[in-house]
């Protein structure tokens, strides 16, 4: 079983080869290569049109000038979210929340939280989360309470957090799924068994 925000998913193999019908999605935005972990492309940014990320020409430029000065080194291309511990000091969540917080202090109207995430999982796609709309509305308790776990750190939603304790405990049925993924009969499906394990599970909130 996994379970989503305290939620069961219902039939998660058939949820993942639903996906896995979305051909272009799979292939151009998931699958499509890490590329320079250490420099953000113009056709990564493009990339991120395929889940409707909306990012116009303007605001592309603008993340390719700001990606310049971000500090990529400080988090490693094989970043995991569940090794940034919040409640750890200078730990991987302090370094990813200051990437993060170097696109996002600095954008202008209109690039929002849920734009800089499509874009940096694309760099570190087994560390940060897509926190579109629906994620957000999904896991607001949950983000609620892990901010009451981690008062220290002043936030009254953490995220992160939330989907860092869903993705720990739902790890060995994720694996199971993605073995279940490598064996199937056709293509689309068994490339699922490509996808991050943060992926899948932001898939399965869906």
């Amino acid at each position: 079983m996994i379970v989503v925000a305290d939620v069961p998913v219902a039939d998660p193999l058939e949820r993942l080869k639903i996906y896995a019908a979305r051909v272009r999605t799979l292939t151009e935005y998931d699958l499509a290569g890490q590329g320079d972990p250490s420099r953000l492309a113009r056709a990564e940014v493009v990339r991120t049109r395929v889940i409707a990320s909306r990012i116009s020409n303007h605001e592309l430029m603008w993340f390719l000038e700001r990606s310049r000065t971000a500090r990529w080194s400080d988090v490693e291309p094989d970043a995991d979210l569940r090794d940034a511990d919040p409640g750890r000091e200078a730990g991987l969540y302090d370094r990813a929340e200051a990437l993060y917080g170097h696109f996002r202090t600095a954008a202008p109207h209109g690039v929002s939280g849920a734009k800089i995430s499509k874009v940096l999982h694309l760099k570190r796609p087994s560390l940060f989360p897509i926190l579109d709309s629906h994620l957000v509305r999904t896991y607001r308790v949950s983000a609620r309470q892990a901010a009451r776990h981690h008062l220290d750190r002043g936030y009254r939603y953490m995220y992160w957090a939330a989907i860092r304790s869903d993705l720990t405990r739902n790890g060995a049925a994720i694996a199971e799924l993605k073995t279940a993924c490598a064996s199937d009969d056709h293509e689309d499906v068994r490339r699922m068994s490509q996808l991050t394990d943060l992926r899948v599970l932001d898939i399965l909130t869906w």
